[in-house]
């Protein structure tokens, strides 16, 4: 076989499997849902899906959305995930909300088809700033649910005082692959001048592997060059 006919058949094959990992189910799982009567998933009042009817981004693994929601206004909720940020051996989801209102609302994010393992450990961080109570939880599900809640990886909060906070969490022995990663973020208004909360709640199951490979691989690059 001439090496140009080999060259052209090794690119197609490339770009089929981009193409393929692009185009996967799990990108299309990316979900939010908003509700104010503390249902997530299918049940919630508002349900968008990445690159479906409702989400204001065109970006993938971006979802926007924004609007009013019985006692709220949702100014923006943006969630992402791979492809936008991370990968699936690099698995990260980040929920950004602020909301002005009176009551309860909950804002939940998930994505699935991750599987980096790695250590089996999950890390998350939360940072904002409450007009209320605001609470956080974060799960690992190994059997790839949309919204699981199979393994807790932190629960932060609850935020009070009106101010700002910053809080982290993480846990070990996550098992499962695939697996999704949901965001759940509660805040609770009570009636008064200033009520608005916003905040950035992020979770991540990183994949240690990764980086010990590229590590290997600059040892065996300086090595090389002692040669």
């Amino acid at each position: 076989m001439r090496i140009g006919t080999m060259k052209q058949l090794a690119g197609a094959a490339l770009v089929a499997t981009v193409v393929a990992f692009a185009a996967t189910p799990a990108d299309a799982a990316f979900k939010l849902s908003i509700d104010t009567n503390g249902q997530i998933g299918t049940s919630a009042a508002v349900q968008v899906t990445d690159n479906q009817g409702g989400d204001l981004s065109a970006l993938p693994g971006v979802i926007v959305w924004s609007g009013t929601l019985n006692n709220f206004t949702v100014i923006v909720s943006t969630g992402q995930s791979k492809p936008a940020i991370g990968n699936a051996a690099n698995s990260i989801i980040d929920s950004n909300f602020t909301a002005t209102g009176v009551g309860t609302i909950t804002f939940a994010l998930t994505d699935t088809g991750f599987t980096a393992i790695g250590n089996g450990g999950g890390s998350t961080d939360i940072g904002g700033t409450a007009a209320g109570t605001l609470s956080a939880l974060a799960y690992f599900d190994g059997s790839n649910a949309e919204f699981g809640k199979g393994t807790l990886i932190s629960a932060l909060g609850p935020f009070t005082g009106g101010g700002a906070f910053s809080a982290k969490g993480s846990t070990t022995g996550l098992k499962g692959t695939p697996f999704s990663l949901t965001s759940i973020v509660t805040i609770t208004h009570l009636p008064g001048l200033f009520n608005t909360t916003t905040g950035d709640h992020n979770v991540r199951v990183p994949e240690p592997a990764l980086l010990a490979l590229f590590g290997l691989g600059l040892l065996g690059v300086a090595r090389r060059r002692r040669r």
